[in-house]
């Protein structure tokens, strides 16, 4: 995948994912969806999306640590 081809939805609820999938603009683009793991800033850094979407409620973690940790 190229740089910019990508969304990252990050959320541990089904249906959100779903819903956002939907609501993209382009078909183009292809979403990669992950419930919180370890070392997601790494992992963004490597796949460098174009967007990345964060569940400000997630299991065990905040989405706004996640957006300071990247």
């Amino acid at each position: 995948m190229a740089v910019g081809e990508t969304i990252w939805i990050i959320s541990h609820d089904p249906v959100l994912v779903e819903q956002v999938q939907l609501l993209m603009p382009s078909k183009e683009l292809k979403t990669f969806c992950q419930d919180i793991g370890d070392d997601v800033a790494s992992q963004i850094k490597e796949i460098s999306p174009a967007m990345v979407i964060v569940d400000k409620a997630l299991k065990g973690t905040s989405g706004f640590f996640v957006c300071r940790e990247i």
